[in-house]
């Protein structure tokens, strides 16, 4: 896995995914969960779903982004 990922919701909840993953390709999320890669823009609706707390954690220790989860928003469930 490359060191690049970007936000995509998947299973009720908005998580990092690997950068290089396109269309029909299988991995994980950065927090372990599995994932499929679709051939198609997420929804509006999918985009309002809660952040995964440990794709955020996952994602600033790896951008050291120094925010506090209560100025972004983030759930700890997946609503």
């Amino acid at each position: 896995m490359s060191g690049t990922f970007r936000w995509w919701p998947v299973d009720g909840g908005r998580h990092a995914v690997p950068g290089e993953l396109g269309p029909g390709n299988e991995g994980e999320t950065l927090c372990r969960h599995p994932v499929v890669m679709v051939d198609r823009e997420p929804t509006k609706r999918e985009w309002l779903w809660p952040t995964c707390l440990v794709c955020y954690e996952a994602a600033r220790a790896r951008r050291h982004v120094a925010l506090e989860p209560s100025n972004v928003g983030l759930t700890r469930g997946s609503g």
